[in-house]
C-alpha cells in the first residue's frame, strides 16, 4: 500500500516529502514553505506548495495538523522515505536544514517556557549530527540546549 502511495509523485512532492522526513518533530508550515518555495527551489510559489501538500495527505502520506499548521509524517512511512534517500540526498536535505536553521538566534534555556521554542535549535543539532559535524553539533548542545548554556 505504501509502495502504490509514493508511486508518481512529481519531483517537487517527492522534495517536500524528503524534508518532512528529515524532521523530527513536526514541521511548522512556514518552516517548509521557507526551505521549499522560491526561486530555484522545487515550488515557485505558497498554493503549489499546497496543492503538492494536499495530495501528499491524500495519499496517507503526510499528517496535517490543521490547528497548529504543522506537517508530520508516520514513523512507518518517514523511516521508508529516509531510508530510500541515498547518501547524496540525505545530504542535500540536511544541508538546507543547516542554512535554514542556523542563522536564527539562539533562546536562553532559561527562558524558554514550551518545547515549539526549542525546535530550530534541535532540529540544528540533530542536521549538524546527520552531516557528520560533531564538533558543530556539540557547540549547539553545549551553547543552546545544556542546562548551563546561556550562563
Amino acid at each position: 500500500m505504501l509502495r502504490f502511495a509514493l508511486q508518481g509523485l512529481s519531483g517537487p512532492e517527492r522534495k517536500a516529502l524528503n524534508t518532512v522526513s528529515a524532521f523530527r518533530m513536526p514541521a511548522s508550515y512556514e518552516t517548509l514553505a521557507a526551505i521549499r518555495v522560491g526561486d530555484e527551489k522545487p515550488f515557485a510559489d505558497e498554493s503549489a506548495l499546497d496543492r503538492a501538500f494536499a495530495d501528499l495527505e491524500d495519499r496517507g502520506l503526510l499528517g496535517w495538523d490543521r490547528r497548529a499548521n504543522r506537517y508530520d509524517l508516520h514513523p512507518i512511512v518517514r523511516g521508508v522515505v529516509w531510508n530510500g534517500l541515498g547518501q547524496v540526498s540525505r545530504y542535500r536535505v540536511y544541508a538546507t536544514l543547516r542554512a535554514y536553521f542556523e542563522p536564527i538566534p539562539a533562546v536562553r534555556p532559561q527562558e524558554v517556557d514550551s518545547l515549539n521554542e526549542l525546535t530550530p535549535t534541535v532540529e540544528l543539532y540533530r542536521t549538524l549530527i546527520g552531516l557528520g559535524q560533531y564538533e558543530d553539533a556539540f557547540v549547539v548542545f553545549r551553547d543552546r540546549l545544556s542546562d548551563d548554556a546561556g550562563n
